[in-house]
């Protein structure tokens, strides 16, 4: 990349105006190319992100995130980013990362509906937003259901896990001491913890 060399104002004075049209070129390919640079590295962050986030393990995400050094917002920007499957190009085109992502937010922004002209309409609109506010509701219940239903596995996981953590201490003494049957018991408390831990219920 090639940069033309700094003038102070008393240099610059004596320069044509053909002259100042070049090196002012020259600095706008650079600062192109440089723009160009930024928004690959950030589509290929996103990239990058998107495949971690599905390897992460439930609630893991933000302790992961942090031995990249990449502030949270600037992940989510990076993976929206990149969900969209624009090139490098077509988003410097569009005006830079900022231009493009607000852009994406302001599209996905619900119409507002006309206001009703009349009391039948009126009515209609009443009806919609009762029924619009049963269904969140109903959407919140069976959120809190399948919330409890996660809190009472995650409660039933954990105190499997410690009674086959004590199973194992005792194989494992079992074995030590050569008592008969050591070594199936062993075998069963590790899969039991095993099973445990593949249930990926974080607890």
């Amino acid at each position: 990349m090639t940069t033309p060399e700094p003038h102070g104002q008393d240099n610059l004075s004596g320069y044509d105006l053909e002259e100042l049209a070049t090196d002012a070129k020259l600095c706008y390919e650079n600062y192109r190319r440089g723009h160009l640079f930024i928004i690959s590295e950030a589509l290929k962050g996103g990239e990058l992100l998107t495949v971690a986030r599905t390897k992460v393990l439930h609630g893991d995400w933000q302790p992961w995130l942090s031995l990249t050094g990449i502030p949270r917002q600037t992940a989510h920007n990076w993976m929206s980013l990149y969900a969209l499957g624009l090139s490098a190009e077509q988003i410097q085109e569009q005006g830079g990362i900022r231009a493009v992502l607000d852009a994406n937010r302001k599209s996905r922004r619900p119409v507002p509906a006309p206001a009703p002209t009349s009391e039948a309409q009126l009515q209609d609109a009443l009806q919609v937003l009762a029924a619009s506010g049963e269904a969140v509701a109903r959407v919140k219940r069976d959120y809190y259901d399948s919330l409890n239903t996660y809190h009472r596995a995650q409660r039933s996981a954990r105190r499997a896990y410690k009674a086959a953590h004590k199973d194992l201490q005792e194989a494992r003494q079992a074995l030590a001491e050569g008592k008969p049957n050591a070594e199936a018991a062993l075998a069963k408390a590790q899969a039991t913890i095993d099973l445990i831990w593949d249930s990926n219920l974080s607890f």
